[in-house]
């Protein structure tokens, strides 16, 4: 007999299909087309992890990603909407039952209103549990996914590769990248058509991105939820974060407070270093050595 937990780690990922009532997804596309889109209030964005303004193109969908929507205490009724999404109760069952580790908690949020075409990558390489691989993610259709808007895609079974870097791959995102492209090159992934409602969890260490847009007069609307185990350790594959962020609670499960929503200027200060693999390392030692 199979189910979610089977498939998850036989594939490295399921989905659950209708699990996100429509009432929850229309309430906060609702207020997203009400706050956020019209806003002219600086974003931190997934997709540049820069502080930017809304780019829109000429159909008028935002191109630049929105990270940790969950906890954006300037549009708090925004915010709410979602966190009833990624912590309902319903939510919180199907983690328990795809992992077997009971509780859970939300590290980290995005959402996208057209596809950004992320280039394949394993999340463990951003962020993850230390021993690796308990963080979960999930990739929730806020529409009917067209296939010209660029689906999200997975490879079934990349959870079990080992992928051995180098140190300047294990520092340098760019290189990182590159590497990821390489060992795509010849494989077939998988992009399944998912409807409204619809949500795909993956592995931490299950390869993944998006595939490129192919019309860009159709949007992409969806989100992306990473959770852990409560009692999980929260870092990366370089080690534990030297800084544990603070939580909050949303129907008893704990949330991850936006650490991105600090000074424009303190958010450039970051995307710089986060440019330069030397200057990284040098900043990340020092925070390591202080705490």
């Amino acid at each position: 007999m199979t189910g979610p937990a089977s498939e998850f780690g036989e594939n490295g990922y399921c989905i659950v299909r209708g699990l996100i009532p429509a009432a929850d997804v229309d309430r906060l596309l609702a207020l997203y087309r009400r706050d956020l889109l019209p806003s002219s209030h600086p974003f931190y964005r997934q997709s540049t992890g820069r502080w930017e303004r809304n780019i829109r193109n000429e159909h008028g969908y935002v191109q630049n990603s929105f990270l940790d929507i969950h906890d954006y205490r300037m549009f708090a009724e925004f915010s709410a909407a979602a966190r009833d999404i990624f912590c309902s109760t319903e939510m919180q069952r199907v983690l328990a039952e795809v992992t077997g580790r009971g509780a859970h908690r939300l590290v980290q949020s995005m959402f996208f209103d057209q596809n950004t075409a992320t280039e394949a990558h394993q999340d463990r390489y951003y962020l993850d549990s230390v021993p690796g691989g308990e963080l979960l993610a999930g990739w929730f259709a806020l529409e009917d996914i067209e296939e010209r808007a660029g689906r999200f895609f997975i490879v079934p079974g990349s959870h079990r590769v080992e992928f051995s870097l180098t140190p300047a791959q294990l520092n340098d995102n760019d290189r990182y990248l590159r590497y990821m492209a390489e060992w795509m090159a010849g494989r077939e992934p998988v992009a399944p058509a998912l409807k409204k409602g619809d949500v795909l969890f993956w592995s931490s260490a299950t390869v993944h991105g998006s595939l490129p847009t192919q019309d860009a007069s159709f949007s992409r609307r969806s989100l992306t939820a990473h959770y852990l185990p409560v009692n999980a350790r929260y870092g990366d594959m370089r080690g534990v974060f030297p800084r544990q962020p603070r939580y909050g609670v949303h129907n008893e499960m704990p949330f991850v407070r936006d650490t991105k929503m600090y000074a424009p200027w303190k958010a450039a200060a970051w995307s710089a270093i986060e440019r330069f693999p030397l200057l990284r390392r040098a900043v990340h030692a020092i925070k390591r050595r202080v705490g």
